[in-house]
């Protein structure tokens, strides 16, 4: 059977968060997951998203989009992969422009938080953009030193406690807090902040069911 939803991924972990982040969807169509651990690897190894490795995530996904009718592209690093094939026409969404568009919803001003070096420029570019078309609103780009180097030794217990320490850090001083990679959302359970935290999961599976609705 096909499927109508194909989400796109480059860690395995990100599959459960985003079937987590469903279940308060009502009539969410059938789901498959794709996942491509070889693209994060090789942005790590890089240090950033290079053309080759924009061009094979591009055909990687391109591939993905023929088990369904809407792809969401849940790695913040490859989504400037993901707008190449939407501005070609194709049916695919960024989890990571999902969740920049919520939290420009409202003035104010926005902590961005990142964990892996080579998501920073793909996560300032987005916002930046997102960020335009908005009004009143303002973000800063936080790097959490030393977190995605957890992530790489598979210590996700140590990664989600700097990730909730860098968002504790934040409270106050900000109006909101986005979780930009999708591997950071558990850290949310782990945060004493007041300030509201917003998570790409949470955002990308909300605007994927819209697509879908829509479509």
């Amino acid at each position: 059977m096909t499927a109508d939803l194909v989400l796109f991924h480059t860690v395995d972990s990100n599959a459960a968060l985003y079937d987590h982040a469903s279940g308060s969807l009502d009539n969410l169509p059938p789901v498959t997951h794709v996942v491509s651990n070889s693209l994060i690897r090789r942005a790590t190894d890089s240090g950033e998203l290079t053309p080759d490795i924009r061009h094979d995530a591009k055909q990687e996904m391109q591939q993905a989009l023929t088990s369904g009718d809407v792809l969401l592209c849940t790695c913040s690093t490859i989504g400037p992969a993901a707008d190449d094939l939407a501005t070609a026409g194709q049916t695919v969404l960024r989890t990571d422009r999902a969740l920049a568009d919520e939290v420009f919803a409202n003035p104010g001003r926005v902590a961005v938080l990142v964990a892996a070096p080579s998501t920073v420029d793909p996560t300032t570019d987005l916002f930046a953009d997102a960020a335009g078309v908005a009004e009143d609103v303002s973000f800063d780009v936080i790097l959490v030193d030393g977190a995605w180097g957890q992530f790489i030794k598979g210590d996700m217990t140590a990664y989600a406690r700097m990730i909730a320490k860098a968002a504790d850090a934040c409270d106050g001083k900000f109006d909101r807090i986005a979780l930009a990679q999708a591997s950071m959302a558990p850290a949310k359970a782990l945060m004493n902040a007041q300030t509201p935290v917003f998570t790409s999961p949470e955002a990308g599976m909300r605007a994927a069911n819209q697509a879908m609705k829509a479509g």
